[in-house]
């Protein structure tokens, strides 16, 4: 067993020592907390001994990569400890997320409401400024501390990384994570203070993280030591452990001894599933350590009066980690079936029968009021929730659906896809960009939403669409990233639609030219010296498309005045061509990029020539055309989707503060770093909210500290603003 963090190191588990907590009087519990689904309506009396409570939550993994689950016979030897689960309590056939990505259904969990009524619909993103889950929200941390629980986080955050949103202020008395979306699962040495690993806001290898790190098992090991450290030294307190695993998360790294495993020998790589072996060595691993967590629970003698809930946080991310949806239609990202529904099992031995198979429709929503509930709890006045108490309808005191009717949308009212279901109908609306379209699928004999009935169904079309309508009136549009662009509104033509995406944007086009998005750079870049962006793509596996992805460059919105920069898989090649369909130049690769793929976009003032390069594979042009700067960059496709992230300038100018803003009472100062310089001009300027209206501030005077180091002294009037910038230009 792993040893405990210095911190934990008090009197150790003795085996055979009697754990201090004792098992829960079912009939009590059963028969004095479900008097009715909503939690807000409890006002019972706890029981004798509230239950432990264990969420674990897989990312990305597929619909059908486990064995209880329908479709991937593959799989039923990787995943035995995961679906004991479901075996000893309910599997929810039809179990939903309220995010098709990654950070707002850890949001809606967090809240058990809609995560669109605060905003959050798309993933935090440092480089947005202050994202993060709501500091005005209470989460299911805050309702069980309250309860009396002690409560665990560990694994993966991805809620906001500023410290208002660190775990150890939002509920939790114990984080060992980190506070991103995604890093690699071996060691980095020295990362910063977004992969690192960190226990309680310190870092948890100062020294650097050893090479024997892999963090699905760090997780598993720590786990288990909390639960050891628990039953030993808060025995009369029950606990809330929230083990939030980045499996199966990109990047693909598979444990070398789990690889080799005959198990996983034994799945399939295909053309569909390119890394089929490496997902179920990764998919072992959080298996493996699934059971860790669980047999230390069976070793305190407290398993059966523990509440254990495990499901995934969207749709397999099938064209990145090569899992599998199944019969369902799409994956991560969008809101079909293959989005949103998720494998979703929950076990108590001491109040929920075994061996239950529910296919009415519950959602991750349910979670916070259901585990308040078990804890014989009610919510407080105010706190308000879109989620239901479960227990009734698991214990069998309810039988019928738990909820009448589900909605989802993704990022805006705009940009983005929304749908509802109610009953056995689920309505499909594609953005209002890409024509507001909507389909109309029965999921009781069309699963995989393969026939639109909406032509056949006018009536039943507008009657999920004023349901739709209505809920939208209840929420509000994202506080930021639709999509994660910080530079303002996104211009589309050609059909294209803009999703979110992990590592920025996702472009979707179904017709057949070129569908693009056009960002306009707050700094245009220029063609009076050398520069290069680097920005990184992931061109999505589509069996039945072409997989083409594509940067744009462009000095105006026309397309006669871009150029298009990008690669196709097949054939492999590499092109560069001027006027989006026009005149270019062209490379053949020696094999189609792997994905994801950094990307280098370089100019050569003096030549007037673009290369496009990666992985020592590159394609230059002597630009035909005349330009003056580029005031846009964006991203293209064609019969496709793939995904970007952000540009980044390498060699433009760039400005770093490195102070806060800071004041005497009468003046106001800002210092910062200006590199690549030094001859810029250098102008500050202010908003109010962020992204709209800058202006110059009045007043302001520059003073060079040398060593590329500035300060803008000025007035503090009344009419001071809150966000502050330096506009560099040469």
């Amino acid at each position: 067993m792993k040893a405990l963090h210095p911190s934990r190191q008090r009197d150790r588990f003795v085996p055979g020592r009697k754990p201090g907590l004792c098992n829960c009087l079912c009939p009590v519990i059963c028969g004095t907390l479900l008097l009715t689904q909503s939690a807000l309506e409890l006002r019972a009396a706890p029981p004798p001994q509230a239950p432990n409570i264990l969420v674990i939550l897989s990312d990305d993994a597929g619909y059908a990569d486990f064995g209880s689950q329908p479709g991937s016979p593959d799989f039923d030897l990787i995943t035995p400890r995961i679906d004991s689960i479901a075996a000893a309590g309910v599997r929810f056939s039809s179990g939903y997320v309220s995010g098709a990505v990654c950070a707002p259904t850890r949001a809606g969990f967090m809240t058990g409401k809609y995560q669109h009524r605060f905003g959050f619909s798309n993933n935090p993103n440092p480089q947005l400024g202050d994202t993060g889950l709501a500091v005005d929200q209470v989460t299911i941390a805050d309702n069980m501390k309250a309860l009396g629980y002690r409560t665990y986080c560990i694994g993966k955050w991805h809620l906001g990384s500023a410290p208002q949103y660190h775990p150890n202020v939002r509920g939790f008395d114990e984080f060992l994570g980190f506070l991103e979306g995604a890093r690699s699962y071996f060691s980095l040495g020295t990362p910063g203070p977004l992969l690192r690993i960190e226990r309680n806001g310190a870092s948890e290898f100062p020294g650097g993280e050893p090479g024997t790190l892999y963090t699905t098992d760090l997780w598993g090991d720590e786990a288990a030591a909390y639960i050891d450290d628990h039953v030993l030294n808060h025995a009369g307190t029950p606990f809330f452990m929230y083990l939030s695993f980045n499996s199966v998360h990109t990047p693909m790294d598979a444990d070398p001894v789990r690889l080799a495993d005959p198990r996983v020998q034994a799945v399939i790589n295909d053309p569909a599933h390119p890394q089929r072996q490496e997902l179920a060595a990764m998919t072992l691993a959080m298996d493996e350590n699934v059971g860790k967590v669980l047999d230390r629970l069976t070793l305190h003698g407290i398993e059966n009066n523990t509440l254990v809930v495990f499901f995934n946080d969207n749709g397999g991310a099938e064209g990145s980690n090569s899992s599998d949806n199944g019969v369902l239609r799409g994956s991560k990202g969008f809101l079909w079936e293959g989005g949103i529904r998720v494998p979703f099992f929950v076990k108590w031995p001491a109040c929920i029968p075994v061996g239950q198979v529910i296919d009415e429709p519950v959602i991750q929503l349910d979670l916070l009021p259901t585990c308040v509930a078990a804890a014989g709890g009610s919510l407080p006045p105010g706190q308000e929730t879109d989620g239901v108490n479960l227990l009734p309808r698991v214990t069998g005191q309810v039988v019928g659906p738990p909820h009448p009717i589900l909605f989802w949308r993704t990022r805006g009212s705009t940009v983005g896809q929304s749908a509802v279901r109610k009953g056995i109908w689920k309505l499909f609306r594609q953005d209002a960009v890409g024509g507001g379209l909507t389909s109309l699928y029965n999921l009781a004999t069309d699963i995989g939403e393969t026939t639109d009935l909406s032509a056949a169904n006018p009536d039943k079309v507008e009657e999920l669409l004023a349901d739709l309508t209505a809920w939208e009136c209840s929420i509000i549009e994202p506080l930021w990233g639709n999509p994660q662009n910080p530079t303002g509104e996104v211009l589309l033509s050609g059909g294209a639609s803009v999703l979110n995406s992990d590592l920025g944007y996702q472009l979707e086009n179904p017709g057949p030219g070129f569908g693009y998005g056009l960002n306009e750079e707050r700094f245009p870049l220029p063609l009076t010296h050398d520069w290069s962006v680097r920005f990184t793509m992931d061109l999505v596996d589509d069996p039945a498309l072409e997989e083409r992805g594509f940067v744009v460059l462009s000095g105006g919105t026309d397309t006669a005045d871009a150029i298009r920069l990008g690669v196709t898989a097949s054939p492999p090649r590499m092109s560069i061509v001027e006027g989006m369909t026009g005149t270019g130049s062209q490379v053949a690769l020696s094999a189609a990029p792997s994905d994801p793929t950094d990307y280098v976009i370089a100019y050569d003032s003096a030549a007037d020539a673009l290369t496009l390069s990666f992985d020592g594979e590159s394609v230059t042009r002597s630009l035909a055309g005349t330009y003056t700067q580029f005031n846009y960059t964006g991203y293209a496709t064609r019969e496709s989707k793939s995904q970007f992230s952000l540009m980044k300038s390498d060699t433009d100018l760039r400005v770093t503060p490195v102070t806060q803003l800071f004041g005497n009472g009468v003046n106001l100062a800002f210092e910062f770093i200006v590199e690549n310089g030094p001859a810029a001009t250098l102008t500050l300027e202010a908003s109010n909210d962020l992204i709209n209206n800058w202006s110059p501030v009045a007043g302001a005077v520059l003073t060079d500290l040398g060593g590329g180091r500035f300060r803008f002294q000025f007035p503090q009037g009344p009419d001071s603003r809150e966000y502050y910038r330096v506009e560099a230009a040469r």
